[in-house]
């Protein structure tokens, strides 16, 4: 893909060191492939580490190596899935963790097939906060107050339509006026200018 449209991936320095292990020819590619396929059926579910030295070939190996191995794995599968990455943003740090073309072609056609499984498995186990997936608003307009007053003042009514952790929805409801919702919608901006600020760093 193009180099400009790929998101690199934060993850901690332990795990570049376990995903090392994992590139590195102290594994054959077929216990890669085995750890790869115990990574991805661990999401979602307690697996214990030692299951992996049933298999024969990992058995052989040095353990502490496969299990760091296996740890640095699994957590690039969740940290991508849980970003909705596609495949091209995980072989940009698979290449800098000096994956071979065949690993990389494996964990990438591996996480494309199970994506959305391992997205809804997240979904139900995590614990997100909920995010705004739609905007509803509404103006009105007081002519006179509870006093018979003559009040005439615009009320915007905004409804925040949220979705949270199992596709749980919610909705945030409030009032404001044309001033207190300029303020709203400066703050939102200087928000998101920090985050490109961020992101550019």
């Amino acid at each position: 893909g193009n180099p400009l449209v790929v998101t690199k991936m934060d993850l901690s320095s332990s795990v570049l060191e376990g995903l090392l292990v994992a590139g590195s020819n102290s594994l054959s590619n077929e216990a890669f492939s085995l750890l790869l396929s115990h990574s991805l059926k661990s999401v979602g579910r307690t697996e214990d580490t030692e299951s992996l030295f049933k298999e024969d070939i990992l058995s052989k190996l040095d353990h502490s190596q496969v299990k760091e191995a296996y740890s640095a794995l699994t957590t690039l599968i969740i940290e991508a899935a849980k970003s909705g990455l596609d495949g091209n943003s995980i072989s940009a740090t698979l290449e800098e963790c000096q994956f071979n073309p065949d690993r990389i072609s494996l964990l990438q056609s591996q996480y494309k097939l199970h994506k959305e499984k391992l997205r809804t498995s997240l979904k139900r186990i995590g614990v997100s906060l909920p995010h705004i997936v739609d905007v509803d608003w509404r103006l009105d307009y007081y002519i006179k107050g509870k006093d018979v007053e003559r009040v005439n003042k615009l009320v915007y009514l905004i409804k925040l339509k949220t979705e949270g952790g199992q596709n749980k929805e919610g909705f945030v409801q409030f009032t404001c006026t044309e001033e207190q919702l300029q303020d709203l919608v400066s703050r939102l901006r200087e928000a998101c200018k920090s985050c490109e600020r961020l992101a550019n760093n």
